[in-house]
């Protein structure tokens, strides 16, 4: 399986084209590329006038190497899941969800010599490929939109995704009809929701994986009597 995540321009700016995204996000092609389990990138724009930034990887290949980034399939694809956020110049789309992978295309993923460590990451390294995700967004928010999006747009891209992961657990329990798989959807939307939590700390200037360490360590000792 692959993982996907596409994200999709709507209503241009006045003064600006389709075009102008694409331009925009060539820069940060040779990052993509050198991803393990790279397979192929497109970047394409629709009749309508909506541009789609489609990356593909082996999403086994990608959770070896225990990578985060961005990541895609080859052409169009079903929408099972969509977090929106307008802004002046363009609206944002992300979907995310799980689909067979392309034929590889392009240049070969990058890849060194010794194999991964299979093991998760610790908070520490989670909380630094966050913010590295983070950044390839605000480069494209910066080229887009002219500005990155501000806290409030941050809070409020958490608390969709937050909100998306109660309709995913009613899913669970057969009381809410989404389509696709329910348990790869939750996965990955339990993973996003942790995402934002190290994005709004890095924000907010907080030591997230010190604060849940002395939190939980506080709780516990309560707890405990």
């Amino acid at each position: 399986m692959a993982q996907v995540l596409e994200i999709t321009t709507l209503r241009p700016a006045p003064g600006r084209t389709p075009e102008d995204f694409v331009t925009a996000n060539a820069d940060i092609d040779d990052y993509l590329r050198r991803q393990p389990g790279f397979l192929g990138r497109r970047i394409a724009v629709r009749d309508d006038g909506t541009v789609v930034d489609v990356v593909a990887y082996d999403s086994m290949a990608h959770a070896r190497a225990g990578a985060g980034g961005i990541t895609g399939e080859m052409g169009d694809s079903p929408v099972h899941d969509t977090i929106d956020q307008t802004s002046v110049d363009w609206q944002l789309t992300t979907v995310l969800h799980e689909v067979e992978p392309p034929a590889p295309s392009g240049t070969p993923a990058v890849r060194d010599g010794a194999e991964p460590d299979p093991a998760g990451q610790t908070l520490a390294q989670a909380d630094a490929t966050a913010r590295e995700v983070r950044a390839l967004y605000e480069q494209i928010e910066q080229r887009v939109l002219g500005r990155t999006w501000t806290l409030p747009e941050l809070a409020v891209g958490f608390t969709n995704d937050a909100a998306y992961v109660g309709r995913l657990v009613l899913a669970a329990e057969h009381t809410w009809d989404i389509s696709g798989d329910v348990d790869a959807e939750l996965r990955h939307k339990l993973a996003e929701n942790m995402w934002w939590l190290f994005v709004l700390a890095d924000k907010l200037g907080v030591d997230l994986p010190a604060a849940y360490a002395e939190t939980m360590a506080k709780i516990g000792g309560g707890l405990r009597g």
